[in-house]
C-alpha cells in the first residue's frame, strides 16, 4: 500500500519498460505481464544516453515497431468480443512521433543528438501508454508473443536472451506481413464457422505438445493451457460476433487501414537504422527451427488475442502459411 519510492536513472534506451506500470515475469517458466509500481522519478540524461552501446538505442527503436501491429490487435479482440479496454488514445497519443522516428531512421544510425532525444520521449510515452490503458496491448501484440517463446526456449536452447526491442522488431516484420495479408488477402467467405471452435480436449491436448518439451514436470505446459482456455472459452461465447464481423470485415479494414504500415517500409526503415532484421543477426543468434516453433504456437500461449488465433480458427494458421511468411521476409532481407 505504501511502496518506497521507485527511482530510475536510464542508462540507455534498449526498451520502453523504464515509465511503464507493468513487468513481465517468468512463472513456471511461462512469460506473464502482471501490474508493477510506476517511477516516482524518471531521470533520463541524454548525455549519459549517448554513450551508451548504439545497439541498446536501436533495441529500443525496435521495440516501437510494435506500434505498427499491437494496436491493431488490440482493437480486432475488441471487435470480436474478446477485449474490453480498447481505446484509441494510447496509440494515438505517439503514432505521430513513430512516424517521424521511422522517416529519421538513418540519423538514428548515425547517432544524431535530436533523434536520440525523440527516442527517449516516445518511449517514455510509449510506456504511460500502456499505464492509460491498464494493459500492455498498445504496445504488445503478436510480435512480443513471439518473442517471449524464443525467450522461453532459451534455457533448452542453452543460450542468452537477445535485446528485447531488436527481437520485437524482428517479430514485428512477420507480424506486418501477417496484417498485410489479413488486410489484403484474407477471405471471410472462406471461413467454416462449423469448424472455427474447436473443443477444449482437442485444445488442451495442442497446448500441451506445443510447450511439453521446454522443461520436465509439464510446468510451462500447465502454465499455458491455464491461460489459453480462458480465451478458448470466450471465443465459444462470442459466436455472434465473429459473425458480424466476417459480415462487415471491408469496414473494418477500412477502419484500421491506416493505423498500420507496409512490411517492405518497415524494413527498409530498420534497414537504415543499423538494426537487425534477420533473427540469425541477433545478439543471440536464434536459428531457424526455433523461430519456425515461435511463431507456429505463439498464440497458443496465453489468454490475449491477436490475428494469428482468428487465423487460427480460420483455419488458415499452420506451418504452411508460417513458411510463406518466412518467405515473404526473405524478400525483404529479413525472417531467418
Amino acid at each position: 500500500e505504501h511502496p518506497l519510492p521507485l527511482v530510475i536513472v536510464q542508462t540507455a534506451l534498449s526498451v520502453n519498460a523504464f515509465s511503464d506500470g507493468v513487468s513481465v515475469m517468468l512463472i513456471n517458466g511461462v512469460k506473464r505481464t502482471i501490474h508493477s509500481h510506476y517511477p516516482s522519478i524518471l531521470i533520463v540524461d541524454l548525455d549519459i544516453i549517448a554513450d551508451a552501446p548504439a545497439e541498446m538505442n536501436v533495441s529500443g527503436y525496435g521495440d516501437l515497431i510494435a506500434t505498427w501491429t499491437a494496436p491493431v490487435d488490440w482493437y480486432l479482440a475488441n471487435v470480436l468480443g474478446m477485449g474490453d479496454n480498447f481505446h484509441t488514445a494510447p496509440s494515438d497519443m505517439i503514432r505521430v512521433q513513430c512516424e517521424e522516428l521511422l522517416e529519421n531512421s538513418g540519423r538514428l544510425k548515425a547517432g544524431d543528438p535530436k533523434v536520440i532525444g525523440d527516442l527517449a520521449n516516445v518511449l517514455t510515452l510509449s510506456g504511460l501508454s500502456m499505464g492509460i490503458a491498464g494493459e500492455s496491448c498498445p504496445a504488445s501484440g503478436s510480435e512480443h508473443v513471439m518473442s517471449h517463446l524464443i525467450d522461453m526456449a532459451s534455457g533448452v536452447r542453452h543460450t542468452g536472451i537477445c535485446y528485447h526491442g531488436t527481437q520485437v522488431a524482428v517479430s514485428g516484420i512477420i507480424s506486418s506481413i501477417i496484417w498485410d495479408y489479413f488486410l489484403n488477402e484474407f477471405d471471410p467467405s472462406s471461413v467454416d464457422l462449423d469448424k472455427a471452435y474447436p473443443d477444449a480436449a482437442v485444445m488442451e491436448g495442442r497446448v500441451k505438445e506445443a510447450f511439453d518439451w521446454l522443461d520436465n514436470d509439464h510446468s510451462a505446459a500447465n502454465e499455458c493451457w491455464a491461460d489459453y482456455r480462458i480465451k478458448l472459452a470466450r471465443w465459444h461465447a462470442h459466436k455472434d460476433e465473429l459473425k458480424d464481423f466476417l459480415a462487415h470485415f471491408d469496414e473494418f479494414r477500412d477502419q484500421v487501414s491506416g493505423w498500420v504500415k507496409k512490411p517492405e517500409y518497415i524494413s527498409a526503415c530498420m534497414h537504415s537504422a543499423g538494426a537487425p532484421t534477420r533473427y540469425s543477426e541477433l545478439n543471440y543468434p536464434v536459428d531457424a527451427k526455433t523461430v519456425r516453433w515461435a511463431i507456429n504456437n505463439c498464440c497458443l500461449m496465453r489468454n490475449r488475442f491477436s490475428v494469428i488465433d482468428l487465423l487460427y480458427f480460420s483455419g488458415i494458421w499452420d506451418a504452411k502459411f508460417v513458411d510463406m511468411l518466412l518467405e515473404r521476409a526473405e524478400k525483404l532481407d529479413a525472417g531467418l
